[in-house]
């Protein structure tokens, strides 16, 4: 699957693969597993502090739940 715009993402509480925006990123860290929670991009913890940019179906021999 490729990279698509957030604004098409499920909002669902599924898990997805994310993708930061790396102009805000220090961490340069640039993909997470995430999922909406109502008001933001979190991952398992927190909530994201830089602009979620795309994303991306977890693929389907990864298991995402805590």
């Amino acid at each position: 699957m490729k990279w698509q715009p957030i604004e098409t993402a499920p909002k669902d509480g599924s898990y997805l693969l994310l993708r930061l925006d790396p102009s805000e990123n220090w961490l340069r860290t640039y993909c997470f597993v995430g999922c909406w929670d109502d008001k933001h991009w979190r991952d398992c913890v927190d909530a994201v502090d830089f602009k979620v940019t795309h994303w991306q179906s977890l693929p389907e021999d990864v298991d995402a739940t805590i």
